[in-house]
C-alpha cells in the first residue's frame, strides 16, 4: 500500500518538475480516485481561507467540473478519449503538489490582509506558485493532446480564464 502511494506522489511531483508525463504511468482508478480524494480538501480548504465554506464548496465544483470538462473537450477534438484517465489523474494529482505548497502561502497572505499589506517576498511567492501551475498544467496538456508547449500553455491559460470567469459570474465576491 505505501509502496503504492509513494509511486504516485513520486510521479505527480516528478510532473510538476516536468520530468514525467502523465502517458508515462499505467492508466488506473485507483489512482484517480487517489488523486481525487487528495485533491478535493486541498482545494476546499484554499477556497474556505478566502471565502467561506459555502462558496469554496461552490468554487470547487466549479473548478472540477471545468477541468473535466475541458480535458475531455480538447480529448475529443485531438482524438485522444484514451488518455482521458490519465490526464485527469494528472491534473489532480500534481493539484496536490501544488495545492500542498499555495496552502501557507494563502494563510500568510489572508493573515497580512488585516494588515493591509501583503509581505513582498509573499507576493513573489505567489506569483511564482501560479506561474508554475500553469507550466504544470501546460505540460500535461501537451502531453495529453501530443501538441506543443506553446499550445499547452494557451490551453491552461484559457482554462484559468474561464474557471476565475464562471466563478465570477456565481460568486462575485470570491476570489
Amino acid at each position: 500500500m505505501f509502496a503504492w502511494l509513494k509511486y504516485w506522489l513520486s510521479s505527480w511531483l516528478e510532473m510538476c518538475f516536468l520530468k514525467r508525463a502523465p502517458q508515462n504511468d499505467p492508466v488506473s482508478s485507483s489512482a484517480m480516485i487517489l488523486a481525487f480524494t487528495l485533491f478535493t480538501p486541498i482545494k476546499y480548504l484554499l477556497a474556505v481561507v478566502t471565502s467561506g465554506s459555502r462558496v469554496a464548496l461552490g468554487v470547487m465544483t466549479i473548478d472540477f467540473l471545468i477541468m473535466i470538462a475541458m480535458l475531455l473537450f480538447t480529448l475529443v477534438l485531438t482524438y485522444r478519449t484514451n488518455r482521458l484517465q490519465q490526464s485527469l489523474t494528472a491534473m489532480a494529482g500534481t493539484g496536490v503538489v501544488t495545492g500542498v505548497v499555495a496552502l501557507p502561502l494563502v494563510q500568510v497572505m489572508m493573515a497580512s490582509l488585516h494588515n493591509d499589506q501583503i509581505p513582498v517576498l509573499i507576493a513573489v511567492a505567489w506569483l511564482l506558485l501560479a506561474v508554475w501551475s500553469v507550466v504544470v498544467r501546460a505540460h500535461i496538456y501537451r502531453h495529453a493532446l501530443s501538441v506543443s508547449f506553446i499550445v499547452g500553455v494557451g490551453l491552461a491559460i484559457v482554462h484559468g480564464i474561464i474557471v476565475y470567469s464562471v466563478v465570477e459570474q456565481f460568486y462575485p465576491t470570491a476570489e
